[in-house]
C-alpha cells in the first residue's frame, strides 16, 4: 500500500497489536521478523510508522521493558515516548522518551495537558473538541518520569488527606 502511495508520510496504528496478523506478540521469533520487515519498508519508502501499544504494571522494569509483548518490539523498534499523567496535577501529562536510536539528545520531552478548542465543522457550525496543550519541555527521560510519579503517589499515600493514606495511618495507629 505505501508503494501504491509514495505520498503517504506516515501510518498511525493504535494498537499496534492489531496489525501483527497471526504471530504470538509475546514471541520474539514472531516478532522480531515483522518489525524488521517494518523498519526495512519504512526506510524504502521513506515513511513514518507511528504505533500505539500498551505497557504492563510492573515496577522493577525499565520503560523499553515495560512494553507489552516480546522484547523484540522495543528493540527493533528507533523511537519510543512514553506517556504519563503527572502525580501531582492530574490535568497535566508527561511525553517522555524511552528511547531514541535515530536522535542526538538522550533525554527530555514535554507536558502538556488537553484543553478544549472550538472547531469549525464543514457544514458552518461550530462544535468544541479537545487538544493537546503543550505547557514546555523538561529534561527527564521515561524512567526518571517514572521515578518522579512512583516518589510522588507515595508521599500522597501517607497524607490523612486522601482514602489510601487514611487506611495506612489507621493500620498504623
Amino acid at each position: 500500500a505505501l508503494h501504491e502511495h509514495p505520498d503517504y508520510a506516515m501510518v498511525a496504528l493504535d494498537p499496534i497489536t492489531g496489525f501483527l496478523g497471526q504471530g504470538d506478540s509475546n514471541m520474539d521469533k514472531d516478532m522480531r521478523p515483522l518489525f524488521e520487515a517494518l523498519q526495512q519498508t519504512c526506510a524504502r519508502t521513506k515513511t513514518a510508522v507511528v504505533g500505539i501499544i500498551h505497557h504492563n504494571k510492573r515496577s522493577d522494569l525499565d520503560a523499553v521493558q515495560k512494553i507489552l509483548g516480546a522484547g523484540s518490539i522495543g528493540h527493533v523498534t528507533r523511537a519510543i515516548w512514553a506517556f504519563s499523567r503527572d502525580a501531582e496535577n492530574k490535568e497535566e501529562y508527561y511525553m517522555a522518551k524511552a528511547k531514541g536510536n535515530l536522535s542526538k539528545s538522550g533525554k527530555g520531552g514535554m507536558k502538556y495537558q488537553i484543553v478544549d478548542a472550538e472547531v469549525m465543522l464543514s457544514d458552518g457550525t461550530k462544535d468544541t473538541k479537545p487538544k493537546v496543550g503543550w505547557l514546555g519541555e523538561h529534561d527527564m527521560d521515561a524512567n526518571e518520569v517514572d521515578a518522579v510519579i512512583k516518589e510522588s503517589a507515595k508521599n500522597v499515600a501517607m497524607t490523612p488527606d486522601t482514602q489510601l493514606g487514611r487506611a495506612r495511618l489507621l493500620i498504623a495507629d
